[in-house]
């Protein structure tokens, strides 16, 4: 989408939409766990750094994920969000 959307139009959007930023957010997390999952070949869409520096500034305890994917994850990722949800939820199986 970045490569192909008028930069301005971008950036408007953004602008529009910085509530939902999480960047915003990230060092009021805790105390509630929080799970971060990046694709490894996601550097069009959200940056290896931008995905490390937003981990660094989140509170909270946490559990970071990196997978062999784009931003889409793969099936792993929803396995991985599965067992988390449970365990900070204590769902029962």
């Amino acid at each position: 989408m970045r490569k192909t959307t008028d930069v301005a139009k971008v950036e408007q959007t953004m602008k529009t939409n910085a509530w939902a930023d999480p960047e915003s957010y990230a060092d009021s997390l805790g105390p509630a766990p929080a799970l971060f999952q990046y694709g490894l070949h996601d550097e069009d869409w959200v940056p290896l750094q931008d995905a490390k520096d937003y981990i660094a500034r989140s509170s909270g305890p946490k559990t970071v994920q990196f997978y062999d994917a784009d931003h889409a994850l793969n099936s792993k990722a929803t396995v991985d969000r599965d067992e988390f949800l449970h365990k900070a939820l204590t769902l029962k199986p």
